[in-house]
């Protein structure tokens, strides 16, 4: 994968493509932006904006029901819906959905015809204290 600038990361270190003063963007725009590479090749925007009440993410993948293989027509939505059953931080259906909620949060994902997106907000945490932990369970 190459970044629009044609930058490869070929290290395991994440590389800038872009800091704040190279971004085009309105004088009423007050919010930093950076553009960065990881070392798995994924370019990631990064916007900050000292004056919001939310956190959020949002991924998007340049895959959607045209990538189906002819005879497996929905895959594409299918994966879609994979994403939300666990991982390895959240291993449970639906765990990572309850910390999100918990915290305010909300998330969600649509397949559309050449393109899938997966979103999340949630309020600002308290990075010091362990979040994820949930005494009462």
């Amino acid at each position: 994968l190459t970044s629009n600038n044609g930058a490869i990361c070929t290290s395991s270190e994440t590389k800038i493509i872009s800091d704040d003063n190279e971004f085009i963007k309105s004088s009423l725009d007050k919010r930093q932006y950076r553009s960065i590479l990881l070392p798995n090749n994924l370019q990631v925007l990064l916007v900050s904006d000292s004056a919001t009440d939310v956190e959020a993410a949002a991924v998007h993948i340049k895959a959607g029901h045209f990538d189906d293989p002819v005879h497996r027509a929905g895959l594409a939505h299918f994966h879609e819906h994979m994403i939300f059953l666990g991982n390895e931080k959240y291993p449970g259906e639906n765990d990572f959905d309850k910390f999100v909620s918990k915290n305010g949060g909300a998330t969600n994902a649509y397949t559309d015809m050449e393109d899938t997106n997966y979103y999340f907000n949630i309020a600002p945490l308290d990075y010091d204290e362990d979040e994820d932990e949930d005494e009462d369970e």
